[in-house]
């Protein structure tokens, strides 16, 4: 986690379990980054002995914001291996406003931790109709953007999304980062 003088903070959506991986190499590359996690106690059992593990896991899973410094371009991040693609918003790259990103850092410790699992219980999953209308909460890394509700998987594990301005492609996400498009807006 870093944040130092940037000119503009993005959104990368790496390959699975890829969000290290390209974080690790958004910094060697000299772009700042924040990839948010939350840390999980797990117990597993080796034998007949149980062993607690904690993990760091992505907050959000699949997605590394990184932030541009005065005189680097897109292109190095762009060729990242382990990333899929970098946001837009329509033509050009989705650009994290300032204020969203100071809420993010803020919300993270020094490792870039945001909770433990084993102190907050996650809310139950929200089940959304295909055909709705969503946009991502403030928590989210895409807050503000619209999507209509493709699937909405068994379990409330994913929803899967076609979002606007994304020509099509579908996007599969946590619902807990969705909110209905009523009260997105407030209406």
């Amino acid at each position: 986690m870093t944040e130092d003088i940037v000119e503009s903070w993005h959104v990368a959506y790496t390959e699975p379990k890829a969000e290290m991986k390209v974080e690790e190499e958004f910094r060697r590359l000299n772009y700042a980054t924040l990839l948010l996690l939350e840390r999980r106690r797990k117990t597993i059992y080796r034998g007949r002995k149980p062993v607690t593990e904690w993990r760091n896991l992505p907050l959000y899973p699949n997605y590394v914001f990184f932030g541009v410094r005065p005189g680097q371009g897109l292109y190095a991040a762009a060729e990242t291996k382990g990333l899929t693609m970098i946001l837009h918003s329509g033509e050009t790259p989705l650009v994290v406003p300032a204020k969203v990103m100071d809420a993010l850092f803020g919300r993270a410790d020094a490792d870039g931790i945001v909770r433990r699992i084993d102190e907050e219980a996650p809310p139950p999953p929200r089940l959304f109709k295909r055909g709705e209308r969503v946009t991502f909460s403030e928590e989210s890394p895409l807050t503000g953007l619209l999507a209509t509700v493709a699937q909405d998987f068994e379990g409330g594990s994913a929803v899967r999304l076609w979002i606007d301005g994304f020509k099509g492609k579908r996007l599969s996400v946590d619902p807990t980062m969705l909110v209905t498009e009523k009260e997105g807006t407030g209406r």
